[in-house]
């Protein structure tokens, strides 16, 4: 028994020395990654209950502006926070959030480069988007909306058709990422209707998985700046040349 005991000593003393190892890595890790992004804090609001909070992370090359919300009231030793809206822009100006009702608010941004995350509800919340318009879309990120709408079958094929078909109509444009061109037009006939169906009907016939794609929509005042790469006539729509 004695010799137990000791081996129970000697072991207990190693899982002591292993989580204050594994303490002090997480410790230096979360250092690290708040010096290569940090955070700023630019605004907190509170509106029927619900506090937010407008910051925006420096991260190299992918910096983000985001939107946290959680219950007002709770201390900051307790506070948990969740991420809304992450959008890649500048901080002039801010984001504007307004209260619709009891249960339901609106963010609204300027023009924005890119939507990384978006929200429609977070326990019984609903968040409503006016934004003035966004540089690059993609094609997942509508899909991914429409199901957070808990949409599907004919119902979510029918708001992505018609999502794609608004976009197309105020001038945007397909492309996908090319490994070493860039951004590549993709030809789907013409028109928003023509294009739009073309779309969702390959979307369709792919099993509505368009991860490989990497489809995305182009502002018109970006498309001017991609078309003088070289590109296929009418690549397949299928094909995977490239990544995000």
């Amino acid at each position: 028994m004695p010799a137990l005991t000791a081996v129970a000593k000697t072991s207990f003393r190693w899982v002591i020395r292993l989580a204050v190892m594994l303490g002090v890595i997480y410790l230096l890790l979360a250092v690290v990654r708040s010096c290569n992004c940090p955070t700023e804090v630019y605004q907190t609001t509170t509106l029927s209950g619900f506090d937010f909070e407008i910051s925006r992370v420096d991260c190299p090359f992918n910096p983000s502006m985001n939107v946290f919300v959680s219950r007002t009231g709770q201390s900051w030793l307790t506070k948990e926070k969740t991420l809304l809206f992450e959008y890649s822009g500048g901080v002039d100006p801010l984001p504007v959030i307004t209260q619709v009702d009891q249960h339901a608010i609106q963010i609204s941004t300027p023009w924005i480069s890119s939507v990384w995350l978006r929200r429609v509800r977070w326990e019984d919340l609903s968040i409503n988007y006016n934004i003035a318009g966004i540089d690059y879309l993609r094609f997942n990120d509508i899909v991914s909306f429409g199901h957070q709408l808990d949409l599907s079958g004919s119902d979510l094929v029918e708001y992505v058709r018609r999502e794609v078909r608004e976009r197309l109509a105020k001038g945007t444009k397909p492309f996908r990422n090319g490994e070493v061109s860039g951004y590549i037009p993709l030809d789907y006939g013409n028109g928003p209707d023509e294009i739009a169906d073309a779309i969702i009907a390959e979307w369709v016939a792919s099993g509505q998985n368009f991860n490989s794609r990497d489809l995305l929509f182009l502002d018109p005042k970006l498309v001017k700046a991609f078309q003088w790469r070289p590109s296929p006539s009418k690549p397949s729509a299928l094909e995977d040349k490239g990544d995000r």
